[in-house]
């Protein structure tokens, strides 16, 4: 509760600034798995056991929330920390990391139909994504039906590995993905993949390409 009343203080005192920026660890946006059963290689070329990945493919049926151990884990937390962005925050950003993957999302409360806070997420420079662990029938598989099932995410990349950069005018706010080509040598070439806004005052339009 202490931890909550100064959180909710600060984005009081916050609501000056144009932007409410919430830096934290892992994703938020709400994520259901996809059916892996048609979209995975099970003698593929993976980072775990045979037994793990047919467990993972086998627990993906019924498209359960993709991890525990992010805010899905945790849903009513995350209905009432939105509630106080709605209440307490202008435009509020999330940003978050951890699965090694670029992810865009539009973040709301639940029985609403306009965001109440957007979230950018980047991948890792190096270490393996889902691509290492899920070997897929073809390159995207995963990705592509990932957000087809959640409608929230605007982007999601799975495979390339690179870095987020954030700009903030007192205008909008940017995100953009420069992703790799490759991770192997010095001469890899990045590129930016993707890059999403959302204009200072307009959080509940959400993310726009730019």
């Amino acid at each position: 509760k202490k931890q909550e009343r100064w959180f909710r203080e600060s984005l009081g005192r916050g609501r000056q600034k144009t932007w409410q920026v919430v830096a934290q660890q892992v994703l938020m946006s709400p994520v259901r798995a996809p059916d892996l059963e048609p979209l995975v290689d099970r003698d593929g070329p993976s980072m775990i056991s045979r037994d793990l990945l047919d467990y993972s493919i086998a627990m993906s049926k019924g498209n359960p929330p993709l991890l525990l151990d992010t805010w899905d884990g945790y849903a009513h937390a995350r209905q009432e920390l939105l509630s106080e962005l709605q209440e307490h925050a202008r435009n509020p950003v999330i940003l978050s990391g951890d699965l090694h993957t670029s992810i865009a999302g539009d973040l709301y409360r639940d029985g609403e139909n306009d965001p109440v806070a957007v979230e950018f997420m980047t991948t890792s420079v190096t270490s393996p994504g889902f691509a290492e662990y899920l070997p897929e029938r073809r390159p995207g598989a995963v990705r592509d039906a990932t957000l087809e099932l959640n409608q929230n995410l605007r982007y999601m990349e799975t495979d390339r590995r690179g870095w987020l950069c954030m700009t903030f005018t007192p205008q909008e706010c940017t995100g953009e993905w420069h992703l790799l080509d490759g991770i192997r040598s010095n001469d890899n070439v990045s590129t930016v993949d993707r890059r999403l806004t959302v204009a200072a005052g307009r959080v509940s339009e959400g993310l726009q390409e730019s």
